[in-house]
């Protein structure tokens, strides 16, 4: 990687820190996110399956 110019260090530091939130952003959209895509929930339990559920 080519040295940078004088007085740009502070430049380069907000160029990587930035690019560290970006990779950090996206790890956490993967890990938060379930396997089968944004927004798709599995439907709520119906009522005859809750039933089935309640020991008699």
């Amino acid at each position: 990687m080519t040295r940078p110019l004088p007085g740009h260090r502070g430049a380069v530091l907000a160029i990587w820190f930035l690019l560290l939130a970006l990779l950090a952003s996206v790890v956490a959209l993967v890990v938060v996110v379930p396997r089968d895509g944004l927004g798709h929930r599995p439907p709520p339990p119906t009522r005859a399956a809750a039933d089935e559920r309640v020991p008699r």
